[in-house]
């Protein structure tokens, strides 16, 4: 750049006065004169201009285009591959559970899990929490995300998002209820949320379980299920919560999912 010919000129006069070839008082005036220059100030300006060459280099070509595709996949992303229903957000109805008899057997890390589908089930609802599990054991591969579901007519409440959710990560869904007086007076929300442990029945639904965030409105179809695989000589069961209004250990509905659409208000 053409500020290098400043330093250039600076540095020889530098050596002139190391060499005794001038004295100060002839350094300083020959500094002061340099500085001044239009030569000098043209220079600085040379090197404050950007060298738009470098742009048109394959290297940069290829990040800037990165780039443009990172930010774009980080704000579309979650939206790409979405499907939509259309439903009266306003009054979501309960789980609709019909009997049901059944079978699947999935794999996973080589082990043969038996699911039992017990259930018709379709839960609609704004999902309040998820969670996604490392896939750092047997369980966590088979249902990766836990999603807590609402649903009803406490949707509308102007109070309702003062109730604070979260996963735990060890299978539960805990809520912090700030308005106490507002949560006795309507006898509590029971019966209109669950805790669910979501088995993806293939890779695309496995897909779409992990673009559900919190806010979402979503439709989700499948089967509840109990489940039984044997590892390093142990057995293993996972049962299904049957009821809206049971809590604790158990509580929790474990689905085989087969279909997700996200909700949008009826046209």
């Amino acid at each position: 750049m053409n500020s290098e010919k400043n330093k250039e000129k600076i540095l020889e006069l530098l050596m002139k006065l190391e060499r005794k070839e001038i004295d100060q008082e002839t350094f300083s005036a020959e500094y002061e004169k340099l500085i001044n220059s239009e030569e000098f100030a043209n220079n600085i300006k040379e090197a404050k201009k950007i060298d738009f060459s470098e742009f048109k280099k394959p290297w940069f070509i290829f990040f800037l285009v990165f780039a443009i595709l990172l930010i774009f996949y980080s704000l579309a992303g979650p939206y790409i591959g979405r499907e939509y229903a259309y439903k009266d957000l306003s009054n979501i109805a309960e789980p609709i559970q019909e009997e049901y008899n059944g079978s699947v057997v999935v794999k996973v890390n080589n082990h043969d899990i038996h699911l039992n589908l017990i259930y018709k089930y379709e839960i609609s609802g704004k999902a309040v929490a998820t969670y996604h599990y490392l896939p750092t054991k047997t369980s966590n591969k088979l249902s990766p995300v836990d999603i807590g579901i609402a649903w009803g007519y406490i949707l509308n409440d102007e109070n309702f998002d003062s109730i604070k959710w979260r996963e735990t990560g060890n299978r539960f869904l805990n809520s912090t209820i700030k308005n106490r007086s507002w949560y006795n007076e309507i006898g509590g929300i029971d019966g209109l949320y669950s805790n669910n442990h979501l088995i993806p029945s293939n890779n695309k639904i496995k897909r779409q379980l992990k673009k559900i965030k919190p806010g979402d409105y979503i439709q989700i179809k499948g089967y509840l299920i109990n489940a039984y695989w044997e590892q390093n000589n142990g057995e293993y069961y996972w049962e299904s919560s049957t009821s809206r209004y049971d809590s604790g250990d158990g509580a929790c509905e474990i689905i085989y999912v087969t279909d997700i659409k996200w909700l949008r208000s009826e046209k």
